[in-house]
C-alpha cells in the first residue's frame, strides 16, 4: 500500500506539476513564517524554507510522505522574493533588467521523520527591459505572488533572454526530477 503523500503548499502551479505525477496525494498548507534570517544566503533561505514547510505539514501528519517547496531569486547579493504589489514588483524588474539571476528552487521531502532535501539552481538572463514594458508585463500578468515578480508559465517568460537548468520544472517552483528520485527513495512507485 502506497503512503500518505501531502504537497505542503499553497501554490497552483505546484498543484498542477504534482498532478503531472498521476499519483494520489493531498494538499495542505503550513503555516509558518517566510522571512530570511540576517545574513542567511539564498540557498540557505530556501532550504530552510522548504524544510520547515514540510516539517510543520509533517507534525500534523507523522505517517505521511510530505513535500515542502521554496523558492527566491538570488542577485546582486540579496534575496528576492514575492513581491506582494505592483509598486515592489515594478522596483525588483527594474533592478533585473539586463542581468543574470539565479532562481534558487528547494524541495524537501519527509518521511518517518527523516528528511531529504534538493536545491536546484536555474540561471536566467533577463532582456534589457524599460519601464513601459515592466509596467505592461506588471499590470497583465500581476506576478505579485511570484518570487522575484517573474511568472514564467505565463508573460514572464518574455522576459527572458537565456535559462539554464538541470531540471527544467524548477523554473516553476517544484523540480520533478528531484521530487521523482525523492519520492523513489521513500519507497513511492512512479
Amino acid at each position: 500500500m502506497s503512503p500518505d503523500i501531502i504537497l505542503a503548499s499553497s501554490s497552483l502551479t505546484r498543484k498542477m506539476l504534482m498532478d503531472r505525477l498521476q499519483i494520489p496525494y493531498r494538499i495542505f498548507v503550513p503555516e509558518i513564517d517566510e522571512t530570511p534570517h540576517p545574513d542567511e544566503s539564498g540557498a540557505e533561505t530556501t532550504l530552510r524554507l522548504a524544510e520547515s514547510k514540510a516539517r510543520a505539514v509533517a507534525a500534523c501528519f507523522p505517517q505521511a510522505v510530505v513535500l515542502g517547496a521554496d523558492q527566491l531569486v538570488w542577485s546582486g547579493g540579496k534575496s528576492w522574493g514575492k513581491p506582494g504589489n505592483r509598486a515592489e514588483a515594478i522596483a525588483q524588474l527594474r533592478s533585473f533588467s539586463g542581468q543574470s539571476l539565479e532562481l534558487l528552487t528547494a524541495v524537501s521531502l519527509i518521511r518517518n521523520d527523516e528528511i531529504q532535501s534538493r536545491l536546484i539552481r536555474v540561471h536566467v538572463r533577463i532582456r534589457r527591459i524599460n519601464d513601459r514594458q515592466i509596467e505592461r508585463y506588471v499590470d497583465r500578468d500581476q506576478p505579485f505572488d511570484c518570487a522575484g515578480s517573474i511568472r514564467i508559465e505565463s508573460l514572464g517568460i518574455t522576459l527572458c533572454e537565456r535559462i539554464e537548468s538541470s531540471d527544467p520544472t524548477a523554473i516553476l517552483g517544484l523540480p520533478l526530477i528531484s521530487v521523482t528520485d525523492l519520492l523513489h527513495q521513500a519507497g513511492v512507485s512512479l
